[in-house]
């Protein structure tokens, strides 16, 4: 995945990709905040200053299971600023059942415009398992990421075990390598 400095890119461009499952209620209200703050600190850091950082949002898992682009600019637009986001995330549901987050991360590179010379962020929010509406391969979801460039984060809320089926771990990473509270941070 390409790395970039802020001395070279123009601002960063954020699709948070909101589960819409009926458990999933305050993680959508905990992203207003998550993205005003984001904000906050790209801006603090000299990212966005001229050009701007763009938010997107995208629902998945809600009542027709179907991953949904949710307008966040003026006009329809799908970026849109973090102030239009906070509006944007009251767009959500959370009257689902049937969550495939792979396949709202291929509806967010279909559907979403990221500059080239921005940062590119897709952050997956979950509570669940995967639930396959669609057959996507996640292999070639993961090429498609690294080939435009574009980082996928996840603020998951479930249980990470290791190989030898241990747990509960703290994160895992894209070589699988799980990691453990160690009490210092």
């Amino acid at each position: 995945i390409n790395t970039c400095t802020s001395e070279f890119i123009v601002g960063a461009d954020v699709v948070v990709v909101m589960d819409e499952s009926a458990s999933m209620f305050f993680a959508q209200e905990f992203s207003k905040q998550l993205i005003t703050d984001l904000e906050a600190g790209l801006i603090a850091s000299g990212i966005g200053v001229e050009q701007g950082n763009r938010y997107g949002l995208v629902g998945f898992g809600g009542f027709d299971s179907a991953p949904r682009s949710i307008p966040v600019g003026g006009n329809g637009s799908l970026f849109g600023t973090s102030t239009e986001y906070v509006i944007a995330a009251d767009n959500l549901t959370d009257d689902g059942f049937e969550e495939d987050g792979w396949a709202a991360i291929t509806h967010t590179l279909d559907n979403y415009q990221f500059r080239p010379s921005a940062a590119k962020f897709i952050v997956l929010v979950s509570n669940e398992d995967r639930d396959q509406i669609r057959n996507e391969n996640q292999g070639a979801i993961i090429a498609r990421l690294q080939a435009e460039g574009v980082r996928l984060n996840s603020i998951l809320d479930i249980t990470i075990q290791d190989a030898n089926r241990a747990f509960p771990f703290l994160a895992l990473d894209n070589q699988t390598r799980v990691y453990k509270e160690n009490g210092v941070g």
